[in-house]
């Protein structure tokens, strides 16, 4: 059987999924894609295309990213020269991220001055003395493309400002409608979802093989509730996440009976309640 391959242009208004599948000065922004998984390559802020292909700075600063070059030697230190033979531009070495003022800053992870200024946006370099490191402030959590995002209920404009799987929607940082809110603040794919690696995935949930196609799914912890969420399979073996047998003896007598009611209605809504607590 023959797969179709996806693979990103990198040009303006291409379908991308993550900021990497664009080029210099792009972000992908969901809000115009044809779908809330893919969204479309355009321009970062301050910066306008002139080919309808590629995008470049208004006004260049010295240094930046985005200067014409032929080689690595026409680039700053932390640059490299990349791009095809007609339209080559210095871009941000590898473990290096683009900042809003076009120039590249350390990478999550990367050894950082105090005071320095040095790390990428939405970064402070923390850590103990002669041993700081970039790491991705309060309230935001490092995205799969090296850069940092804000978490739920965190301010935006475009969806590439908040963590991997999330968009922006009325200027706030909020889970897609296949995604599901999880203990941290970030959203993760729901149950059945399909992915690529575990970090993907809701809390509780592996990423894993079924049917040939690689999905997340529930540990052995926990079962599938119908919210997408996995939740602790304390009831022994029930066929549904939600399935509370309960009498009027149990409900009205008290003691053990009625406590493992309560538990059971816990199981049911506490996804429900976590979206609640978090959303308000």
């Amino acid at each position: 059987m023959w797969a179709v391959i996806w693979v990103p242009q990198r040009t303006l208004d291409s379908v991308c999924r993550t900021n990497a599948d664009c080029g210099a000065s792009m972000a992908c922004n969901r809000s115009r894609g044809p779908e809330p998984e893919r969204g479309l390559c355009s321009c970062l802020e301050g910066h306008i295309s002139l080919d309808a292909t590629t995008c470049v700075r208004e006004e260049e600063p010295d240094g930046g990213t985005d200067v014409g070059c032929k080689g690595d030697a026409d680039c700053s230190d932390d640059m490299e020269c990349l791009g095809t033979t007609d339209v080559r531009q210095c871009q941000c070495r590898s473990g290096f991220v683009t900042t809003q003022e076009g120039l590249c800053g350390l990478g999550a992870g990367m050894r950082c001055t105090p005071g320095a200024g040095d790390c990428g946006d939405g970064m402070s370099c923390v850590g103990d003395e002669g041993n700081e490191m970039c790491k991705c402030d309060e309230g935001m959590r490092l995205r799969s493309d090296g850069y940092c995002g804000g978490i739920i209920k965190a301010s935006c404009e475009f969806d590439y400002e908040c963590a991997d799987v999330m968009l922006c929607v009325d200027e706030v940082c909020s889970c897609s409608h296949n995604t599901f809110i999880r203990t941290d603040g970030t959203c993760g794919l729901k149950h059945g979802q399909r992915c690529s690696r575990v970090e993907q995935c809701a809390d509780h949930m592996l990423c894993s093989t079924q049917d040939d196609v690689t999905v997340c799914k529930c540990d052995k912890q926990h079962i599938a509730h119908s919210s997408g969420a996995c939740v602790p399979q304390k009831l022994g073996s029930s066929s549904s996440a939600c399935s509370v047998w309960t009498s009027a003896t149990a409900l009205f007598s008290g003691g053990p009976a009625l406590l493992l009611v309560l538990s059971s209605l816990w199981l049911c809504f506490q996804p429900t309640l976590l979206s609640f607590m978090v959303l308000h």
